[in-house]
């Protein structure tokens, strides 16, 4: 290391250590004065200091021998001081959530639990200490890889961010995101980063250390998806920013996972640099042991790959992503090294630990409801023992003839559905494969355009201007238009059609989300068994996502209204309506002349149907388009 350098990180680690000492001695200095002072207004703003001081750095009171001791004298005190509900309250609920914090760090998870539990039950005017509340309990659940329960925490400390931007719901984006990022949930994973980004663009907050842990989390998902060289674009944009708001744990983080990625593209240069790098940072902390898997990387990016062989056999007590991370080399290695044994072996490993991974993670969401079904099975089967015994001798021997009779009638059934069933196979496996080949495809486009949609998030905080971002946030809308075919053909056993009602209130919740106009309501009418055929799908999303976001943008300004969405089945038809209540078309309108890019759009959709248009401009635009089935 230059020395330069070093006499730079001498420097900023004293002055890191002199002013933790100062700020502790702080702590305890306030401690003692709350301890001997016997006026209520005097103790009321010594505890409020106390407890200002550890929320700013909650190391403080870790590293206080007194921490636990001072936050239970607090919790005390309040019961004493004869003030207004709404300071006291305020004192107590800080005090737990810090008391909380601190059993997080020292790993007592109940206490720690039992603590943000209080504050959810008894706060009910302090919303965002609640859902931090939430975003903490998920966090152990997580670290207990109770994946369910800190689901549904990350989803209840999201309702703090409906209306205005809270860093509870940037947090639990970033949660919920890793969650699936660990069980290869690419779909999922993306749609919670893109939310946090989003939260962040709407209302035009910009706090570092989440853009870069939501651009990290992305950069995950592309390697996940054997994207690296996009992976590393993200990962370095994430180092740079990290190192310089001298944020050492995500410096760390992204500095382990750049090595990582150049070593499997074998930029050897890249790789050594920030090796060097990691290095360094490590003489501050010695968390994360990864020095074995760290060689064996140098290794391969040298093309050594046998010393990386070595390297890996003497890695030792690894977690689940360094695990997956080795798997992976493995598979690297072998393909390089052109050994059809080990590539072979490899890739069943590789294909086995991700499907364990996945299988384990849902297994969590079905296992209280296998319980369940498991005593509804035991308390039926007693009921029918017990229904039995209660039977006579003749009721029973005639259930025995009708068991007999209906015994004859299912083995002849039987040898007429094997003799069909024979018939019947060649014909059915084909369609199984087309059908699973079918849904892999959907699979494979709906992650690919969920990518696309977050580098355009991504993209949207390069602008300072508001037009690019608005014309980019149309661009998604049209994406999304898309993607939410391919995601309902995926998860439906009908791989050609999909439900209308479900997908134009997908598409309509999408535009208004993305306007965040209250003024402007969205009426539906919409048959809930109306089908549509996957072909025709596509344009009719468009459509309707264009006349819906032309409503938002022209027809209303400041004013209320109420944009109309209608599809009606005529029989050989199918009939769409939509028109809002706004200022309407200008005069002299002509259809085939206009520069309006959505309207050109929606006319050559309407045509790709071969239905019927019809635009009318009267208490605002009505548009009708009848199309074939």
């Amino acid at each position: 290391m230059p020395i330069t350098k070093k006499i730079a990180f001498f420097i900023s680690c004293n002055i890191l250590f002199i002013s933790l000492a100062f700020s502790q001695n702080q702590i305890e200095t306030l401690y003692s004065k709350l301890e001997s002072n016997t006026s209520t207004n005097a103790k009321v703003k010594l505890l409020d200091s106390i407890l200002e001081v550890g929320f700013n750095d909650m190391r403080l009171l870790q590293q206080t021998e007194k921490g636990q001791e001072i936050l239970d004298f607090i919790l005390t005190e309040t019961k004493k001081i004869n003030q207004t509900d709404s300071i006291i309250s305020d004192l107590v609920l800080r005090a737990n959530f810090l008391k909380g914090s601190l059993f997080m760090i020292t790993q007592n998870y109940k206490e720690a639990i039992d603590s943000f539990n209080k504050i959810i039950i008894y706060s009910y005017a302090n919303k965002e200490i609640i859902c931090k509340s939430h975003n903490k309990i998920a966090k152990i659940y997580a670290k207990q890889e109770k994946f369910s329960l800190s689901i549904e925490h990350f989803i209840k400390a999201k309702k703090c961010g409906a209306n205005s931007f809270s860093e509870s719901y940037a947090l639990a984006c970033i949660g919920l995101g890793n969650i699936y990022n660990v069980h290869y949930d690419t779909y999922e994973a993306v749609n919670h980063f893109k939310e946090g980004i989003n939260h962040m663009i709407i209302h035009k907050v910009t706090i570092p250390e989440y853009q870069i842990e939501l651009k990290h989390g992305i950069a995950q998902t592309l390697i996940n998806e054997g994207e690296i060289p996009f992976a590393i674009a993200l990962l370095t944009v994430s180092h740079t920013v990290a190192t310089h708001t001298n944020n050492i744990l995500l410096t760390k983080v992204t500095a382990q996972d750049l090595i990582y990625t150049h070593s499997l593209q074998q930029n050897k240069q890249e790789t050594d640099v920030y090796i060097e790098k990691l290095a360094t940072l490590k003489k501050l902390s010695d968390t994360i042991n990864v020095e074995n898997f760290t060689r064996a990387l140098s290794s391969f990016s040298d093309k050594n790959y046998e010393q990386a062989k070595i390297d890996i056999e003497n890695i030792k007590d690894y977690d689940s992503k360094t695990r997956e991370r080795i798997l992976k080399l493995k598979q690297e290695i072998a393909f390089k090294s052109n050994d059809k044994n080990a590539i072979k072996t490899s890739l069943l490993n590789w294909v086995k630990f991700k499907d364990s991974i996945k299988t384990n993670f849902y297994k969590n969401f079905t296992d209280s409801l296998q319980v369940r079904n498991q005593k509804r099975a035991a308390d039926e089967l007693f009921f029918n023992s017990k229904t039995e015994q209660d039977l006579n001798e003749s009721e029973i021997q005639s259930k025995k003839n009708t068991l007999l009779l209906t015994s004859i009638s299912i083995i002849i059934i039987l040898i007429i559905c094997i003799i069909l069933f024979f018939t019947l196979k060649k014909t059915k496996k084909q369609k199984e494969v087309i059908e699973s080949l079918q849904k892999e495809l959907h699979h494979r486009v709906k992650n690919n355009l969920s990518i696309i949609d977050t580098f355009i998030e991504v993209a949207k905080e390069e602008f300072a201007d508001g037009k690019f971002s608005k014309k980019l946030t149309e661009l998604q809308n049209r994406i999304n238009s898309i993607n939410e075919v391919h995601q309902q053909l995926y998860k439906n056993e009908d791989v050609t059609n999909l439900n209308l009602k479900k997908y134009i209130d997908t598409l309509s919740s999408n535009v208004a989300n993305s306007f965040s106009n209250e003024n402007i309501s969205i009426e539906k009418s919409v048959q809930g068994k109306l089908n549509l055929h996957a072909d025709k799908s596509f344009p009719v999303g468009l459509i309707i996502n264009e006349f819906l976001t032309n409503s938002y943008k022209y027809a209303f300004g400041t004013n209320t209204g109420i944009v109309k969405i209608e599809i009606n089945d005529k029989g050989n038809t199918y009939e769409l309506a939509l028109s809002d209540n706004g200022k309407g078309l200008p005069e002299n309108f002509d259809i085939e002349t206009t520069e309006s890019f959505g309207l050109r759009i929606i006319k050559l959709l309407a045509e790709q149907l071969n239905g019927n248009f019809a635009l009318t401009n009267n208490n605002g635009v009505a548009l009708t388009i009848k199309f074939p089935k």
